[in-house]
């Protein structure tokens, strides 16, 4: 057996031992779903440490479960996954230090959970990631300024969380990003850097609900290549002119009266 879906929100109990004995399983899929729901699956228990004897496990999908505990240190055995989505399980605590060693880990989705903690540094030592999605947890700090999955980083989502500063310059170096969503961060402080206007592959940049941001978004942004990412920029507590380019997007604070036909 390759995989194993038991992804229904009428289970209820903890998880078969039996489960753990199949150690040749390269996907498992448990819970309700990947993204939240009102409905969660009954499933309880401690997140399971048996994890670490899956060494094929390529995917790991968790969500919307009554589980609870922090996820076991032991997954770092598990040397094959490249992805894995936590939504809504009940993880606390700290993402553990041995993540860094997953080597292979390409994907990595953890979302309103209430972990804590600054961003995981091991996550930014990492160097195959393309996503990184920990929205609507309780990690606070400062938002991470480098990675060394740069070149390929394409998502990072990091919004509701309660990291504070500045947004890093060093972003607008992060030629691959396609969606930067930092919204609802209210303890960001400053403008928006104007480095990020070169991204000429980004679609989607969100900064609605930080509303510690302040000043003129840079004229550089009626520029960019991918005009979707100005119709994307939802912020609205940043003061700017509207242009053509600007004059379709969801900003119901902006200056209405600078809009042009």
């Amino acid at each position: 057996m390759m995989w194993i879906q038991l992804a229904n929100p009428y289970l209820s109990g903890t998880i078969p031992s039996e489960l753990w004995l199949m150690t040749s399983l390269k996907f498992i899929y448990l819970g309700y779903g990947y993204e939240m729901h009102e409905q969660v699956s009954l499933l309880t228990g401690q997140f399971p440490t048996e994890l670490g004897l899956f060494t094929d496990l390529t995917g790991l999908y968790m969500g919307n479960t009554l589980m609870t505990g922090s996820l076991p240190s032991e997954i770092a055995l598990a040397t094959s996954m490249d992805r894995f989505y936590l939504n809504n399980v009940g993880l606390t605590g700290s993402l553990p230090s041995e993540l860094g060693t997953l080597s292979v880990l390409r994907d990595v989705v953890i979302r309103n959970n209430p972990l804590s903690g600054p961003f995981p540094k091991e996550l930014q030592e990492l160097t195959g990631l393309t996503r990184i999605d920990l929205e609507y947890n309780d990690f606070s700090g400062r938002l991470p300024t480098s990675f060394q999955s740069s070149s390929i980083l394409i998502i990072l989502q990091l919004g509701g969380n309660r990291f504070s500063g500045h947004i890093p310059s060093e972003y607008g170096a992060m030629q691959a990003f396609k969606i930067l969503n930092l919204t609802n961060l209210p303890l960001l402080t400053g403008t928006v850097p104007p480095e990020l206007s070169s991204l000429s592959e980004l679609a989607h940049l969100d900064l609605s609900g930080s509303d510690g941001l302040s000043g003129t978004l840079a004229e550089d942004f009626c520029y960019m290549q991918n005009s979707s990412c100005v119709r994307w920029f939802r912020s609205c507590i940043l003061n700017f002119e509207c242009t053509d380019q600007l004059c379709g997007c969801d900003c119901p604070c902006s200056n209405r009266t600078n809009l042009t036909d």
